[in-house]
Parts: C-alpha cells; structure tokens; sequence
C-alpha cells in the first residue's frame, strides 16, 4: 500500500482520475452535441430561406400568369370597342365596352402593383408596372376618362423609368382638358 502511495496513485487518486475523465467525456460529448445542434439549426434555417425562396418564385410565377391573362382580356376588350366604333354600334354598346376596357387596364395596373409590391427593387416588376401605368393613361386619355388618365401618367412618372414618357402623356391629358373647358 505504501507503494501506492508513493506512486500517487491511491484509492481517492484514482476516484479523481476517473471522476475528471468522466467530465471530461461529458464536455467532448456535450461540445460536440452542441455543435451538432448549431449545425442542424444552420441547415434549418438555410432550408427556411429556400423555401420561402422558392414560395416567393411561385407568387411570382402567379402573378405574372394572373398579368397575362389580364393583358390578354384588355387587349380582346380593345379589339371589341374598335370592332364597335367601326361597326357604327349604338352609343350605349361602345361606352358599356369602354367601361370594361378601362376596368380591365386597371384590374393590370393592380396585378403589376402587387408584384412591384412584393419587391420594389425588381427593375422587371417596375417596368411592367409603368407600362400599365401608362397602358391606362392611355387607354382613358382615348376614351375621354381624363381623371383616370391623369393618375394612370402620374403613377408612371412616380416609378422613374421614363419620365418623359410619363410628362408627354400628362401633357396629352392636359391639351385634352384644355380642349374640354374651349369647346
């Protein structure tokens, strides 16, 4: 027992090898669970964002389908009141296909705002959404609408991509008010 001793390594000598051992198994275990937690964690959150990602290139992909669509009916409801206006069609006829035209320029305006809403630094999203803009000065500078015109061409000005565009449109409705007020 002696020897024991004097080798350092008794009963209680023993029992605090063990005993650190032991801790110190535990904080290689414990480290290397945490790490496993950061890591797991880590690639949660990299498969969260791709999959909003992806969620937001699907609304993405509907709201470009949803402006398709809209242009498509705009464009057959201009083809149908110039139908009308060649036709010689009543009064009535021509300003119920009016009233349709514009609501639809304006259902496009609203499909472009929600996608240019959805991110307001996407140039493509900004132009679609100045082209309806314009597409609805346009369309109600021609049938007389000369409110709705004005803010159709205010709303394209406001965006920046082409403010002379926008200006000369507003101009138009302005000449057009003028022409009112004279006549």
């Amino acid at each position: 027992m002696s020897e024991e001793r004097s080798s350092g390594r008794g009963p209680g000598m023993i029992i605090v090898t063990i005993l650190v051992g032991i801790v110190l198994l535990v904080s290689c275990v414990g480290g290397g669970a945490f790490a496993l937690f950061v890591l797991a964690r880590k690639r949660m959150e990299e498969q969260r964002e791709m999959m909003i990602a992806a969620e937001r290139e699907m609304m993405t992909a509907m709201m470009e389908a949803e402006r398709e669509v809209l242009v498509a009916k705009l464009e057959a409801l201009r083809a149908e009141r110039e139908r009308a206006i060649e036709e010689e069609a009543a009064p009535d006829r021509i300003a119920a296909t009016e009233a349709e035209l514009v609501a639809a320029a304006l259902r496009v305006l609203e499909s472009c705002e929600r996608r240019h809403d959805e991110d307001p630094d996407d140039l493509d999203a900004r132009a679609r959404l100045f082209g309806a803009a314009m597409e609805v000065g346009n369309t109600c500078l021609e049938i007389g609408d000369l409110g709705t015109a004005r803010r159709g061409f205010e709303r394209a000005l406001g965006l920046g991509v082409d403010d002379a565009t926008a200006r000369a449109g507003l101009m138009r409705v302005e000449a057009a008010e003028a022409e009112a007020q004279d006549g």
